[in-house]
């Protein structure tokens, strides 16, 4: 008995030195990418509205009329934008709403995909990488709130992804403390969307809320809401590299 107990402390014991060194591995990880984020004193935001350039995204003309999931994402992307460049960081855009930008990967289609945008980012000094879409269920209008999306187990994921999600998600909850939680889900090898999965900074997608649900719809339209977000995403982007830029 005594030695199935002493064989069991062991074991215990070194289960939570293999936890401790991973969580400090991970840490190791992040702070390295930190680093060399801010060695050359300029920090780099892609940031990535979902759809446009001849792909609307989802549609719900009872909650929007003619505005399209492509619409709202490129507005909200630059209010952050400002807000970003506001506090001192450097943004490139995948697309300027215009003109489809040359990429060395081609997905063959006449639309602006994932994998091209991916590979525009990649092509850009950039340090973290920021996607925004609009979700839609209509098969379930209850369906509502924010929910961030980040890589795990692909080629360039690490634990600054899940930091990165982490951060927009604190930031969120506190700009809107009244409003439902966010979510934040890992998104696994190659289950992963294509945007993340290729990406070789930082990562996440951000599903603002939901153009099927009227609550969120109203909300997607809302100067208030729009600014607040942009501004609680600036504020995640501080977060995550360690102190507030200056404002």
């Amino acid at each position: 008995m005594r030695k199935n107990t002493f064989l069991f402390i062991i074991m215990l014991s070194l289960m939570l030195m293999l936890a401790s060194c991973g969580e400090a591995q991970k840490e190791a990880e992040v702070s390295a990418i930190r680093e060399a984020a801010l060695a050359d004193g300029t920090i780099t935001v892609v940031l990535d509205a979902g759809h446009g350039l001849g792909d609307v995204g989802a549609l719900n003309e009872e909650n929007l009329g003619e505005v399209t999931e492509a619409d709202i994402n490129f507005a909200f992307t630059m209010l952050t934008k400002d807000a970003l460049e506001a506090r001192g960081y450097t943004v490139i855009l995948t697309h300027d709403g215009e003109t489809k930008p040359d990429t060395a990967y081609d997905d063959g289609k006449p639309t602006y995909g994932p994998g091209e945008r991916a590979d525009f980012s990649n092509a850009q000094p950039a340090d973290i990488f920021l996607s925004f879409h609009s979700d839609s269920f209509p098969t379930n209008t209850d369906v509502y709130g924010t929910r961030v999306y980040y890589p795990v187990d692909t080629p360039n994921s690490t634990a600054a992804d899940k930091l990165l999600a982490e951060a927009l998600k604190t930031a969120l909850d506190a700009a809107f403390p009244d409003g439902k939680s966010v979510g934040v889900r890992d998104m696994h090898g190659e289950d992963c969307y294509t945007v993340l999965y290729r990406t070789t900074v930082p990562s996440v997608l951000v599903e603002i809320g939901f153009i099927s649900n009227a609550g969120d719809a109203a909300r997607l339209t809302d100067a208030d809401f729009r600014a607040a977000f942009a501004a609680a995403v600036a504020d995640a982007v501080d977060a995550y590299f360690g102190a507030p830029t200056e404002k």
